[in-house]
């Protein structure tokens, strides 16, 4: 007769975030600090330029990017590619909206 074990099974581990979306989190915001870091900076039409044009065109070359190295994504982390993709467009797209919010606030000038 085989001996009952009375220990408690493990338990389940908890969901862990991809490094891979850490990654692309990070990047996205680092730019995006940059950009706000400069039209801080500048206050006046580049500053305004950043908010129409150059900011949204950023953040749409980081969804390219993004979506682009999903075969390597796929390749390294071994994880569902769902919440890297979900971000990989949700992100961008708010800081498109969080960027134009923050620099419109700024006191901007025309000089």
């Amino acid at each position: 007769m085989a001996m009952l074990s009375y220990q408690t099974p493990g338990t389940s581990k908890r969901p862990r975030i991809p490094g891979c979306v850490i990654a692309l989190l990070t990047v996205v915001i680092a730019i995006n600090a940059a950009l706000l870091a400069y039209a801080a900076a500048d206050r006046s039409w580049g500053a305004f330029g950043i908010m129409i044009f150059i900011g949204p065109l950023t953040n749409f070359v980081s969804i390219a990017v993004s979506l682009a190295l999903i075969p390597i994504v796929r390749r390294i982390s071994r994880e569902s590619l769902g919440h890297y993709t979900l971000l990989a467009f949700v992100v961008p797209t708010l800081a498109i909206f969080a960027d134009w919010i923050i620099i419109s606030m700024m006191p901007l000038h025309g000089c």
